[in-house]
């Protein structure tokens, strides 16, 4: 019985440790006041030059592509404003790892309740996962390969 409460005793401390990790990564989201979704690109285009003797590169050309409402949605990006949409795709980025650590913990507390649960709910010296069976001396099934059938041989014409 003392190993019980040793266990949820351990279960305390790591439910505080958990609330502590929780309260970090709730202010680390709170931080995030903008973000973005999707990727950005550069593109460059390649024309003749005037005199038609190489290949001009122009560009960059920045476009920004996400999913929106189960569809692609793609548009061109002014240079100016590339900076700024990078530093909100990280903080996109983040915001996705910060909330997939939340659940984690969510997940791992669950487990650990549900678990000290079943601990304090089992009876004293029972076995874990032992369900009683019944006895069934003597009504044994016998085996398919033990069983003769009856050699049917197969008719041949029409039926009297």
């Amino acid at each position: 019985m003392s190993s019980i409460l040793d266990m949820i005793g351990g279960m305390a401390a790591n439910s505080n440790q958990s609330n502590l990790e929780r309260e970090h990564l709730l202010a680390e989201l709170a931080q995030i006041t903008t973000m973005e979704r999707g990727t950005l690109t550069e593109e460059y285009r390649e024309r003749p030059t005037p005199d038609g003797k190489g290949t001009l590169r122009k560009g960059p050309y920045y476009k920004h592509q996400c999913w929106e409402n189960g569809r692609n949605r793609s548009r061109r990006v002014p240079g100016e404003e590339v900076p700024l949409l990078r530093s909100d795709l990280e903080a996109g980025e983040r915001f996705d790892r910060l909330v997939e650590a939340l659940a984690s913990l969510a997940i791992a507390e669950g487990r650990q309740n549900r678990a000290s649960q079943a601990l304090q709910t089992q009876a004293p010296g029972a076995k874990k996962n032992s369900p009683t069976k019944s006895s069934r001396k003597g009504t044994a099934k016998p085996k398919r390969s033990s069983r003769k059938s009856p050699r049917v041989s197969p008719r041949k014409g029409p039926k009297n």
